[in-house]
């Protein structure tokens, strides 16, 4: 009798079908876009005289993700908030120190411009030992998902990461299994093996577009068996000569049944992951990375399931889950403007070397040519020579033209015009505030990033709540206690503070900060914590240690204050 999961999901074949129905248009898509990116030009021509495009979208990300300002908070139910306050502020500095330490912070305004780009970049969170955890970008055409018409990737009822891995390394996977079948394994996966077979090198560090290759038969030189792309799409980009085999980690939501001594029997769902070879299933597990478990350390209840995989976009379209490019609208504006910058270029070359009329003389040509370069002179007695140079005229509009595109890409992509020419002289200034209002889409535009940079810090930080055994201390002397990770709840959320993933709020916070400082609603540590100066940890314990002190001597004096005023009056 058929199960639900039988009843929920096709097999695994039709899925990895489903999954692959756009995936090379899409790609053809991506390198195209690759390209324009690097290039500003078409393919098969010079790169452009000035790449607009890549100047664009540095711009836009660098306004809506700063690694430098981005800082998190830890975020409970509000009914355990004041329980666990004090164990969440260590945390969260644990976790900000990791997220920098491994990298995550500059990885994440790389994954931001290539969103842009792309119009979706999927990222995968990688355990591993003792709680470590890091990510890794996944290029959009080495991934797919069952329904495009649903955004959300929370949603998806099944998705397929495709990755590349060597033979060796797949050699040493499947070494428990019998030698009958590891060799007919061996044997499928050296027929489709082929070197640059993707852009990544191994399953953590997930592949994207697959090379294109020409490999003819030996024996059959009319068979192909692919095609080279001798084109400038292959430009920067990694070349590998190990054979790669590409294999398909298919995840699928279904609903497992528990039911052992310890815990009552029930039905809980969770991801199964099934990696395949063409339509040869290597292996099956559940949720390698952050699966469901029936209860966590505090006894408050099971840990639910989360898939490791993040979509980051910064245009999102309601009914296409890989979302809007911010470069693809500007590529024929790109053409236009490198086409007028060209058009400039060969003005002013024949305002300095000028083409000329010549009349009444008649010169070889060798001559007539050496008369044209600097200091030659020349002279003749046939009369009523002329030579007559022909300067032509630069439109008085030329110039303004190239501001005029630059506003046109400004516009394009929301970045007002202030910002976008002036934008270092208006932070100096103060002025921030005066433009907040004309930056909307930005700020728009910031808030979609921001929550794609919760969700991958969330997930990151539950990995280290579940394989994360060091033990930290909170409080001094008799009131000091010791906790792990685990000892939080498991439903504890990373929070960007106050959009400082973003310099457009970082600017405000800080004035916003300021006003509170002089105010007296916050201390010295909160704002040098809200400054992020260098060396902000042991400047914010100094602060603690100078408020202390402070504290101590106003509670003295105030006490010889008290004594000074109820003593006897003397006699």
């Amino acid at each position: 009798m058929a199960d639900d999961n039988d009843r929920l999901h096709p097999p695994l074949g039709t899925i990895i079908e489903r999954c692959s129905a756009s995936r090379e248009k899409r790609r053809q898509t991506y390198r195209l876009l690759r390209h324009w990116y690097l290039r500003g030009c078409e393919l098969n021509n010079l790169p452009a005289l000035f790449n607009r495009l890549h100047a664009h979208v540095e711009l836009l990300s660098s306004m809506i993700y700063a690694p430098e300002s981005a800082r998190f908070w830890l975020g409970v139910s509000p009914s355990e908030r004041a329980e666990y306050m004090d164990r969440l502020d260590v945390a969260r500095d644990e976790f900000s120190q990791h997220w920098r330490n491994c990298g995550a912070d500059v990885d994440f305004a790389s994954y931001v411009d290539w969103a842009a780009v792309y119009g979706t970049l999927i990222v995968k969170i990688i355990p591993g030992p003792n709680g470590a955890v890091r990510e890794a970008p996944i290029d959009p055409a080495a991934f797919g998902v069952g329904r495009e018409d649903i955004p959300s990737l929370d949603r998806q009822p099944y998705f397929v990461h495709w990755y590349v891995i060597s033979l060796p390394e797949l050699k040493d996977k499947i070494a428990a299994l019998p030698v009958a079948e590891q060799a007919d394994i061996l044997s499928l996966a050296e027929s489709q093996s082929l070197p640059n077979n993707s852009a990544g090198v191994d399953q953590n560090m997930p592949g994207g577009m697959m090379g294109s290759v020409i490999v003819t038969s030996v024996n059959d030189t009319d068979r192909v068996q692919g095609f080279l792309d001798l084109s400038s799409l292959n430009q920067d980009r990694p070349e590998v000569t190990e054979p790669l085999v590409e294999l398909a980690e298919v995840w699928q939501r279904c609903q497992y049944q528990r039911n052992d001594a310890k815990t009552p029997t029930g039905a809980f769902w969770d991801w199964k992951v099934s990696t395949c070879l063409g339509t040869y299933v290597l292996w099956e597990t559940r949720n390698p990375v952050l699966p469901y478990v029936p209860g966590d350390r505090a006894g408050k209840g099971a840990i639910e399931a989360e898939q490791p995989f993040v979509a980051i976009r910064l245009g999102v379209l309601i009914d296409y889950f890989w979302g809007r490019s911010e470069l693809a609208p500007l590529t024929r504006l790109q053409v236009a403007a490198d086409d007028h910058l060209t058009d400039i270029r060969e003005m002013m070359g024949r305002q300095l070397d000028p083409s000329g009329l010549m009349t009444g003389i008649n010169l070889p040509q060798d001559k007539i040519s050496a008369i044209r370069n600097k200091g030659n002179w020349i002279s003749t007695q046939q009369a009523g020579g002329k030579l007559q140079p022909l300067v032509p005229t630069m439109p008085p509009q030329a110039f303004d033209l190239l501001t005029k595109f630059d506003q046109m890409f400004n516009e394009e992509g929301g970045i007002p015009e202030d910002l976008g020419t002036a934008q270092e002289d208006i932070r100096v200034q103060g002025q921030i505030q005066g433009t907040a209002r004309k930056m909307g889409r930005i700020r728009k535009k910031a808030l979609v990033v921001e929550d794609a940079l919760e969700v991958l810090a969330t997930r990151m930080f539950h990995v280290k709540q579940r394989n994360d055994a060091t033990e930290y201390t909170v409080g001094e002397g008799d009131t000091a206690e010791t906790f792990v990770l685990a000892d939080l709840p498991m439903n504890a959320v990373v929070k960007v503070s106050a959009h400082s993933a973003s310099p457009v709020y970082a600017e405000q916070a800080l004035e916003k900060a300021l006003v509170l400082y002089k105010a007296g609603a916050i201390d010295d540590a909160s704002l040098i914590e809200i400054l992020d100066p260098p060396m902000m940890e042991l400047l914010r314990e100094k602060a603690k240690a100078i408020m202390a002190a402070k504290a101590e001597a106003a509670g003295k004096k105030q006490e010889i204050e008290y004594l000074k005023a109820t003593r006897a009056a003397r006699r």
